[in-house]
């Protein structure tokens, strides 16, 4: 997991008498178990600890659908004699990675078409052609996709709009009471984005479009690499023809991969994580 993080916790006492401080060194490998306290008792004032995480490798980034979620947070607490006296904790947005750029090192340009006859005004047809170009298919999150579209229209008709969206596939597998195994796919659009084209009848168009995306997102998986959940992408452009009560679509495969950190040097990557919201409660 490229991702780690350093962060300073500050306890502040205004009474006289002492917080206790229950640390875990199971959780914290890299600090001992009191924090440098003796009898893990605070006096009064304020006292700040830094606090250190390696996150192990090949956690799933994290995620939030309709089904399932993927939270990650850290969470510290100062307790007395009987109860918790304040409690904070911070979620963190987490970068999953994946070898995908070890079984693929090169690219090749990707071209995909779609045509379909169609017929309009009763008796008069004619053909909508739709090609999208792309320099690669493979991307990290964060990262600009840039695409090029060709629409040709063989039909009497206007083309008012063309339509991209980018969609996410995940296949779910788990088990019911009986031990029977199961599975369900969700789909959903991350990204999409309206063309206002207005082309001609019998002329062609070029539209060059641009998705930024999110900075986390589940890294492209199958079912081989992963036994609870797998993700797929695919860009989808969509010219919707109201005219004729039909559409024509062309689906372009989008892999999503992040570079796992040098396992040699054991450092994690500048960015790969972030913090993402506080939930305080003191």
């Amino acid at each position: 997991m490229s991702f780690a993080t350093t962060r300073p916790t500050t306890c502040t006492r205004r009474r006289r008498s002492q917080w206790r401080v229950r640390t875990r060194p199971a959780a914290n490998p890299n600090r001992t178990g009191n924090l440098g306290l003796e009898d893990n008792w605070l006096s009064a004032g304020s006292h700040t600890f830094d606090f250190h995480f390696n996150l192990p490798p090949r956690l799933p980034s994290t995620f939030a659908s309709k089904i399932g979620h993927v939270f990650y947070y850290v969470q510290a607490s100062c307790v007395g004699r009987e109860h918790i006296l304040a409690k904070k904790r911070i979620y963190l947005l987490v970068q999953g990675t994946s070898d995908f750029h070890r079984e693929n090192p090169l690219q090749k340009p990707l071209f995909v078409e779609a045509e379909k006859k169609v017929s309009y005004n009763c008796c008069s047809q004619g053909a909508i052609g739709l090609q999208i170009q792309m320099e690669k298919n493979r991307f990290t999150p964060g990262e600009k996709v840039v695409f090029t579209t060709e629409v040709s229209n063989q039909t009497g008709k206007c083309i008012k709009t063309v339509i991209f969206a980018l969609y996410a596939h995940v296949q779910y597998w788990g088990f019911t009471p009986k031990a029977e195994q199961r599975s369900r796919v969700d789909s959903s659009a991350l990204l999409r984005q309206e063309a206002n084209t207005q082309i001609a009848p019998f002329n062609t168009a070029k539209i060059i479009s641009t998705f930024g995306l999110p900075p986390v997102l589940s890294v492209s998986s199958d079912m081989a690499s992963s036994k609870i959940m797998s993700t797929q992408y695919e860009l989808v452009g969509t010219v919707h023809l109201p005219w004729s009560l039909t559409c024509v679509k062309a689906k372009v495969p989008i892999v999503i991969a992040r570079t796992p950190p040098d396992s040699d040097g054991c450092q994690p990557q500048e960015g790969a994580g972030a913090l993402a919201r506080e939930d305080c409660q003191d």
